[in-house]
Formats: structure tokens, C-alpha cells, sequence
């Protein structure tokens, strides 16, 4: 049992441990995917807004004097949105005309590449605060100037580290979530495996206490060192239970391996009569009375192999669990949604149930209860005094005449 729990707790480690990195690393590419085109855009938006600014400033400078001489004329400038942009028109390192207010030098301005192109962008810091700047190669009066358009791009990059600062919050209660609902789906995932286990232990179970009846006959027996008739006769049936619960093993490890076969409408009525006529003969060999009736014309939606078998278990566990000398009865009968099929006999001495009244299933009944299943119906066992009663209840089928 440790083994078991050690085995499922590693498994269910693994699995919501890839759960939870995968939830991570898509977290950590939307956000970051988020995070970089927001930043793309933001510096496509300031790149729009100096460029929008530079006919501007254009045309505010082609009416004042000419800007030959080494005074510079300063101009007071903003932006359509009320924001400072700031500009210098320079010829090499003499500035001809500059905004009112300059708070970044004309010599403290990023420079044009040599051989590059004549529009160009730049991102700077000066004392700490971050600009973007426009340079641009313009003639005016028969110079070549440069003109140096930028603005402080502060609330930008304020902008961005409190989107960072939510995408990091919100990654975070994300990340604790998806891991709460990672751990729960690792967690469902395991269940059935879990219930697999539980079912074959189960079965094994049943195994144990069902061959523990004829192997300790058996061993009584062959203790007793005797050579009667009757005795090699006990033998032989004890030695044919044992054959006969290996075999019922064997059907119901298929039964569950494999997927149930494709149902098909079977008249249940004529079936059931056979099987029964059968096991009558059965039954009366040793000393029981079986008998019964079947509501003519019912149909159900299995196949004749699964029907026959269930109701072959059912009267066999008739057989082999009666009371000698007592009547086993049966019937087959309908309502307007079902159809059940009901046995009952009186219990034998050598009949296993507990305290309680409670049946202990067998390898036969769980079979039953199996091919019920999958025949989308119920299996039921009740004591009733000394009489065990067993039912299987299927869905009608009413077929057309």
C-alpha cells in the first residue's frame, strides 16, 4: 500500500508539475508578447508625433530673419497635444534657432551617422530623464542645416512599468490560480487510474476468497488419505470450481480490457427459456426444483452472447449455492421501460454471506454485474430471510411488428 501511494503521489507530482510550467511558460509569452508590442506601439506613436511636428516647426521658422547670423532666435513651441516638444536648428555646432526652453543642450543631442539616412531616431537620457529625438537634414536659405526635434518621454516609460508592474501582479493571482486548477485536473486525471487499482485489488480480493473454499476442500481431502469413490469424486468437483473460477477470471479481465460489442436488438423471452430448460436438468440432479416463466416477446438492445451469459451465471449460481432439496425460482417480466430478469433461492450451508445478510460477491456475480453495465442496465443482490434474490434490470426495446 505505501508502494501504491508512493507511486500515484510521484505520478500526480509529475503531471501537475508539467501542468504548471506550461501554464507559466504561456503566461510568460502572452505577457511578454503583450508587454513588447505595447512598448512597440507607445515608440511608434512618439516616432508619429515628432515627425507630425517637423512642418511645424518648419513653417514657424521660414518667417523669422534670416538665420545667417550667430544670434539665434528662440521660439516658444508645444505639440497638438499640449506637451513640450522641444527644437534646435543648427549648422554644425552653432545653433540658428532654438525652442524658448532647451533642457537638453545643443552639444548633449545625439548626432547624425555618418552616411545615413537624412531622417533618423534616437532614445537618450540626459540627467536621468529619458528623450526621444528626430534628426533631419534640411536646406533653408542655401544651408544644409540639421534639425533636432525631441520631447521627454517620462510618462511613457512610467506608462510601461505600470503596465509591467499589472502584467506581473496579474501574472502572479494567474499563475496561483492555474496552479490550483492544475493541481485538481493532475488530481482528476489520476482517478481513474486510481479506481482501476482499487477495482483489480478489489478483484483480487474476491479472488483469494473465492479459491479458498476448494483448495482447503482439496487439502482436506488429499489429508485424508483415503481411496473412496466418494471422496475422488469431491475431489474432482472441488478440482472443476477452481477450473471454473480461473476461466470466470479470464472472461471478466476481458470483459474490462475490451470495449463491450456492438448491441443489437435480441429477443430475450425465447433465450431465457432455453438456458432455463437447461439448467432445470442441471438442477434436478441435485436435488432442486428449478422453475419459472418468461413474458413472451421482449426485446432488449445487447447481443445473445452477453444475455446468455448473464443468465447462465445467474442459474448456475443457483446450482452450486441452494439448499438441497429446496425450489429455485425465476421469472423474466417487463414494465413499459424495462425488462428484469429475477432468480432467487434459498441459501446453502456452504454459501458465503455475511452478518449483516449482505451477499459476497463472486467471480460469476461480478460478471453479471459487468455485462449488466454494458448493457447500460443494474445489477442488484438482496437477502430476504433465508432466500437470495438477484435481479438484472435492462432498458426495453420495443421493436416494431
Amino acid at each position: 500500500m505505501f508502494r501504491q501511494d508512493s507511486i500515484f503521489r510521484t505520478v500526480y507530482i509529475q503531471i501537475s508539475g508539467m501542468l504548471i510550467f506550461s501554464s507559466l511558460a504561456l503566461l510568460v509569452f502572452v505577457g511578454g508578447l503583450v508587454y513588447v508590442e505595447l512598448r512597440w506601439q507607445l515608440s511608434q506613436d512618439g516616432r508619429i508625433n515628432l515627425r507630425s511636428e517637423v512642418a511645424e516647426i518648419q513653417q514657424a521658422t521660414r518667417s523669422l530673419p534670416s538665420t545667417s547670423g550667430k544670434t539665434d532666435v528662440q521660439v516658444e513651441f508645444s505639440d497638438d497635444r499640449g506637451q513640450r516638444v522641444y527644437f534646435a536648428l543648427a549648422d554644425g555646432t552653432v545653433t540658428k534657432a532654438k525652442s524658448a526652453h532647451m533642457p537638453v543642450p545643443l552639444d548633449q543631442l545625439p548626432r547624425s551617422k555618418p552616411g545615413g539616412p537624412g531622417l533618423q531616431f534616437a532614445v537618450f537620457k540626459y540627467q536621468g530623464m529619458p528623450y526621444r529625438v528626430l534628426l533631419d537634414d534640411w536646406k533653408y536659405q542655401g544651408h544644409t542645416l540639421q534639425l533636432y526635434v525631441y520631447e521627454d518621454i517620462i510618462q511613457e516609460h512610467e506608462m510601461l512599468e505600470h503596465a509591467r508592474d499589472v502584467m506581473i501582479g496579474a501574472g502572479v493571482v494567474g499563475l496561483f490560480m492555474a496552479a490550483v486548477f492544475n493541481l485538481w485536473l493532475a488530481h482528476r486525471s489520476l482517478r481513474p487510474a486510481r479506481l482501476t487499482w482499487a477495482s483489480h485489488q478489489s478483484m483480487l480480493g474476491e479472488l483469494s476468497h473465492e479459491l479458498q473454499t476448494p483448495l482447503a476442500t482439496m487439502s482436506a481431502l488429499v489429508a485424508s488419505q483415503t481411496d473412496s469413490p466418494e471422496v475422488r469424486e469431491n475431489l474432482k468437483r472441488e478440482i472443476q470450481h477452481a477450473s471454473n473460477l480461473v476461466q470466470d477470471i479470464l472472461y471478466l479481465s476481458r470483459l474490462r480490457a475490451f470495449p463491450a460489442h456492438e448491441l443489437e436488438p435480441v429477443a430475450v423471452s425465447d433465450i431465457t427459456e432455453e438456458v432455463a430448460d437447461r439448467f432445470a436438468a442441471l438442477a434436478e440432479q441435485r436435488s432442486l426444483t428449478l422453475t419459472g416463466q418468461a413474458q413472451a416477446g421482449l426485446f432488449v438492445e445487447t447481443t445473445v452472447d452477453n444475455w446468455s451469459r448473464v443468465i447462465s451465471t445467474l442459474f448456475k449460481n443457483v446450482v452450486d449455492h441452494s439448499h438441497p432439496g429446496t425450489e429455485a425460482t425465476w421469472r423474466l417480466t417487463a414494465t413499459s421501460t424495462q425488462v428484469e430478469f429475477t432468480v432467487a433461492n434459498v441459501v446453502g450451508q456452504r454459501s458465503t454471506v455475511l452478518a449483516e445478510g449482505t451477499p459476497i460477491h463472486g467471480m460469476g456475480l461480478l460478471i453479471a454485474e459487468r455485462i449488466s453495465e454494458d448493457m447500460n442496465g443494474q445489477f442488484s443482490t438482496r437477502i430476504l430471510g433465508k432466500r437470495f434474490i438477484a435481479t438484472v434490470s435492462v432498458p426495453r426495446l420495443k421493436v416494431p411488428t
